[in-house]
């Protein structure tokens, strides 16, 4: 299967917040799936970084980020309420700008969601792939899916994980990729993640880390119109993936 069992044994090497509870014995519980890291290519483009991943993990390479980015303009504009005359000149750019390697031209360097999920079931994008998306996302979640081979993308408003900021921050899309249960009083829950930032089209740049449930599940009352929380699950942005 394409999963394995992760020898946490020291994992503050690899937490990446400082300050933050740190586990004090070996995990008596864990499961971590062979997720790649992958770093987002442009500064918008965490969503891609994330979709990509989780292509790669199940053996999917038809997709790079540039031809996500390509695809999701082309679909915005496609669907874009406006004049015709504006849709058409956006679009008729998509002929001349293309892919070449790993390097995503300024035009396609636009937000949006992994799996293209306002298009995915509307426009038939990416078919063979199953999103769910749960309106929060509590520890039995992210067991039950990790346990079925099926990575959890989610939406944080804190930024990239080594610059926890939940009053500052923009949102950021990242996949959890394992977890592990401790003995440890009082954090005894830790979520394995990938993080596709800080960006790089040369080279292996993002970074894993393993942080406790309670700073990946974080509330806050200070980050506003979003939800309460780091996770933003009243924009239903925590996907479950999996395949048809």
């Amino acid at each position: 299967m394409m999963r394995m069992k992760a020898i946490w044994v020291v994992l503050v090497a690899l937490t990446a917040f400082s300050g933050m509870p740190q586990p004090k014995r070996p995990p008596i519980h864990q499961l971590q799936l062979c997720v790649p890291i992958i770093s987002q290519h442009s500064d918008e483009l965490c969503w891609a970084g994330c979709t990509e991943m989780v292509m790669r993990y199940f053996r999917d390479s038809s997709w790079n980020q540039c031809s996500l980015a390509r695809e999701n303009y082309i679909l915005y504009y496609t669907t874009l309420f406006a004049p015709p005359t504006y849709r058409d000149s956006m679009l008729a750019d998509t002929a001349s700008i293309m892919c070449h390697g790993d390097s995503v031209p300024d035009q396609y360097n636009m937000q949006g969601y992994p799996f293209f999920v306002p298009y995915l079931a509307s426009m038939n994008v990416l078919p063979k792939y199953a999103l769910r998306s749960p309106s929060s996302c509590p520890w039995d979640t992210i067991l039950a899916a990790i346990d079925r081979n099926q990575p959890v993308i989610f939406q944080w408003n804190a930024g990239p994980v080594d610059q926890f900021d939940s009053a500052h921050a923009g949102s950021h899309f990242m996949v959890a990729d394992g977890y592990a249960t401790t003995e440890h009083l009082g954090t005894s829950r830790w979520v394995s993640i990938n993080d596709t930032w800080p960006q790089s089209t040369f080279g292996k740049a993002g970074q894993h880390a393993q942080i406790a449930y309670n700073n990946f599940n974080y509330t806050s009352r200070s980050y506003s119109p979003w939800s309460n929380g780091a996770i933003m699950n009243s924009k239903g942005a925590v996907y479950i993936v999996g395949l048809r």
